[in-house]
């Protein structure tokens, strides 16, 4: 997980993949709290130069667990604490997308939402003009933070990603975020089909429409969704949308 502005906690942080340092090389070099791994993700995490990666045993004084769950889905980082930690003066990441004028004219065809399978795990996200937001689902059920709203994101984006093997489990999946493939951007209760490009670890996602245009973005945050090529977004019409706001 890459912290970011504006909490002071978070929670579950959980353990770090070999997916993780090509990913996070594209924000020049984040404070990243995970809970640890195996030997072989640990050495690779320590010894990435383009992340500053800090686990328990690194910032001990930055995590806490909460007895009221279970492990490992209780590791708690204090975002202040965790900052004290971070290189001074702090990298500025590059933009990672690219965002239309406010008050412009939006692109795409109008959709309800959609449905995603990443791996075996399901999701839906219902467009609500009274919010302006995608509104999240994960396996039929709305999806809130701990005692709060319910997840919300301005943009979803889904890009088609390749996976093989990890070389630090076999079993374990590895995105490969440096090539191109299919995209689709959810966007201000619409969507736009595309292409996603990535050259280089240091460089963000470039995304184009059919004429090779740049898509842009409204302003606000982002929820990047990374399924497989064979796993594409399902969208839903207003019936199943209505269903699940309804639910």
């Amino acid at each position: 997980i890459v912290i970011g502005v504006g909490a002071s906690a978070l929670k579950p942080i959980r353990s770090a993949r070999t997916s993780d340092p090509d990913l996070l090389a594209m924000f020049v070099r984040p404070l990243v709290a995970w809970s640890g791994g195996n030997p072989t993700v640990t050495r690779l995490m320590n010894n990435t130069p383009w992340i500053q990666a800090l686990n328990p045993s690194q910032a001990t004084n930055a995590y806490s667990r909460n007895r009221a769950k279970s492990a490992p889905h209780n590791l708690i980082v204090d975002v202040p604490v965790l900052y004290t930690y971070a290189d001074q003066p702090p990298a500025i990441p590059t933009p990672i997308f690219g965002y239309r004028v406010a008050g412009s004219e939006p692109v795409g065809a109008p959709t309800p939402g959609f449905q995603l399978f990443v791996g075996k795990s399901p999701s839906s996200w219902v467009w609500s003009a009274e919010t302006g937001t995608w509104l999240r689902w994960a396996n039929g059920v709305r999806q809130t933070v701990e005692g709060g709203p319910q997840i919300a994101a301005t943009n979803v984006v889904v890009l088609h990603t390749p996976y093989e093997a990890s070389s630090a489990d076999r079993l374990s999946p590895e995105a490969r975020t440096v090539g191109d493939g299919a995209a689709w951007v959810f966007t201000d209760g619409r969507v736009i089909e595309g292409r996603w490009e990535r050259a280089e670890i240091t460089q963000p996602w470039k995304l184009t429409d059919p004429e090779g245009r740049p898509i842009l973005l409204t302003p606000g945050n982002t929820w990047v969704e990374l399924p497989s090529p064979d796993a594409s977004p399902n969208l839903i019409d207003q019936s199943v949308a209505d269903g699940l706001l309804a639910g």
